[in-house]
């Protein structure tokens, strides 16, 4: 009995200590504790009692204790906000229409924009909403708070979607403005927006009246009235199609052009020391003047008479123009008064492909860069053609010849274009030398030095009448038949140059038998 109680006594010790209770505002969630708890009444049981005993524990059932689980589940709310903390989100000053729309946002987000790159947005100009139209600026005039940024109130109007750009490593989010309402410019076609430069005013010299001198700008035209003459001027800036000029830039100037200097004033009055006006030509192409300088007259050498243009004589080729005006600096004259010398060029020779059996020939007019072709008559076939070369323009001229006459054949006539059969075949050796009924080669080369050997033995031998053989008995000469010798019969030598002819035969016929003989003598 007794170890009946301290079981039972333990058991609900264990229970009581499991129990959620109330949990303080403070304190970490209870749903782990709540698991822990659940997880170490079922297990601690079995080790505390004995196998009979465990009915018992069913007197405290730990699913009635547990009951105020769910309570417990409803409050880590407030905890899980301050261990995940959201991004934070726009004041009332950087969204909506507000123009102070920069915010900064420490959510992850993918590839930011390049801040020189282009996006396009609806602008609406202040109390003019019927005229908004789509421009593409750069994403650096809105985030930086120029151009269409939030401190210029002129486009608090302007209708711009939302983007994220990088600011060193933190990436920050544009939330748009305006975006709260429909794009006033739908799917418009965005004009690029430009702006506008200064032009300038140049005042006169002792030679020229002053001008305006007007800008170049991308996308902008600028007008000058009534002329670009001394007088007073307006110049105007003008957009060029697929453009439109910033309203914030400048459109109109005013200026007042003054007429040249006098010639009795100072600055005109030539002194005794006298100076040119020199033209440098060191630019490319050649000929094309790139700076002026004034130096003093004794520069251009004894051989300036005072008459100008006048050949400097320097590695450049400069030319001096004129005498110097007063105190003229160099910046005074413009190089659009330099004399020009054209480049020099040679036009290649046009030619006449030849005829064939099937087609005319053609003309063929050669390819030279700033030179242009002229047939006379217009080229329509075989005939005579005259080409005239010509430069294409005032930057070149043309040296040597630059009239051509060209003749262009017609097809070639039949006669001129027999071929051969393909299936004729190819004559042969034989058939190439006539037939005139001689005698074979070979025969002929065994005949000659046979005839050459009788010849010889008819020359050694002597005539006799009779021969002994060695039956005893009279024979006669197979070659000669038997004469009689006649009375004082001399015998007849042969002279040296019989001898000598003989001789030479004898050698060849003996050549002849070894050759057969297989080089045996």
């Amino acid at each position: 009995m007794k170890k009946i109680l301290i079981v039972l006594a333990m058991i609900a010790a264990s229970v009581f200590l499991a129990q959620p209770a109330v949990a303080d505002e403070g304190d970490a969630p209870a749903e782990a504790a709540v698991e822990t708890t659940a997880d170490t009444t079922t297990e601690s049981a079995p080790d505390t009692a004995e196998p009979e005993q465990q009915a018992p524990a069913e007197t405290t059932p730990p699913a009635a204790e547990s009951k105020p689980e769910p309570v417990v589940n409803d409050e880590p709310a407030p905890p899980a906000r301050d261990a995940n903390k959201p991004a934070p989100k726009p004041d009332d000053t950087t969204s909506g229409n507000a123009p102070n729309d920069d915010v900064d946002s420490a959510a992850a987000v993918a590839a930011a924009v390049d801040l020189d790159a282009k996006v396009t947005i609806c602008h609406v100009p202040p109390g003019n909403p019927a005229n908004a139209h789509a421009i593409s600026v750069s994403y650096n005039s809105i985030v930086k708070g120029e151009g269409h940024g939030k401190n210029n109130a002129a486009h608090a109007s302007d209708w711009i979607p939302s983007f994220e750009y990088l600011d060193g490593d933190t990436i920050v989010v544009y939330p748009g403005r305006n975006t709260n309402e429909a794009n006033p410019c739908d799917d418009e076609e965005p004009l690029i927006e430009v702006g506008t430069e200064d032009p300038t005013l140049a005042g006169p010299t002792c030679l020229a009246d002053g001008k305006v001198n007007l800008p170049t700008t991308d996308g902008v035209t600028y007008t000058v009235t009534p002329a670009n003459a001394p007088g007073e001027v307006d110049v105007d800036a003008t957009a060029n199609a697929g453009y439109i000029i910033d309203d914030q830039a400048t459109i109109h100037w005013d200026f007042t052009v003054l007429p040249k200097l006098s010639a009795d004033n100072p600055q005109c009055v030539i002194t005794d020391g006298k100076k040119v006006v020199v033209c440098k030509y060191v630019g490319a192409p050649p000929g094309t003047p790139d700076h002026i300088i004034v130096v003093n007259e004794s520069a251009l050498g004894d051989g300036f008479q005072g008459v100008f243009p006048y050949a400097f004589g320097d590695a450049q080729d400069s030319i001096a123009i004129r005498y110097a005006v007063g105190n003229e600096q160099p910046g005074d004259e413009e190089l659009v008064n330099c004399p020009t010398f054209p480049t020099e060029i040679t036009a290649e020779a046009p030619i006449a492909d030849p005829a064939t059996c099937d087609e005319d020939g053609s003309l063929v007019l050669p390819e030279t860069d700033h030179v242009t072709y002229t047939t006379e008559p217009v080229f329509d076939g075989p005939g005579d053609y005259t080409i005239t070369a010509s430069v294409t323009d005032e930057e070149f001229v043309l040296t040597g010849q630059t009239v051509f006459e060209v003749t262009v054949g017609g097809k070639l006539p039949t006669a001129d274009c027999v071929t051969p059969d393909d299936d004729t075949e190819p004559a042969k050796e034989d058939d190439l030398l006539p037939d005139t009924g001689g005698l074979p080669l070979w025969i002929l080369l065994l005949a000659g030095p046979m005839t050459a050997a009788g010849l010889i033995i008819l020359m050694r031998r002597e005539p006799v009448s009779h021969a002994s053989s060695s039956g005893r008995m009279p024979s006669y000469s197979l070659i000669l038949p038997p004469v009689k010798k006649p009375a004082r019969i001399t015998r007849a030598h042969a002279t040296t140059e019989h001898i000598g002819f003989m001789k030479a035969v004898s050698q060849v016929v003996a050549a002849i038998g070894s050759f057969f003989r297989g080089g045996r003598r």
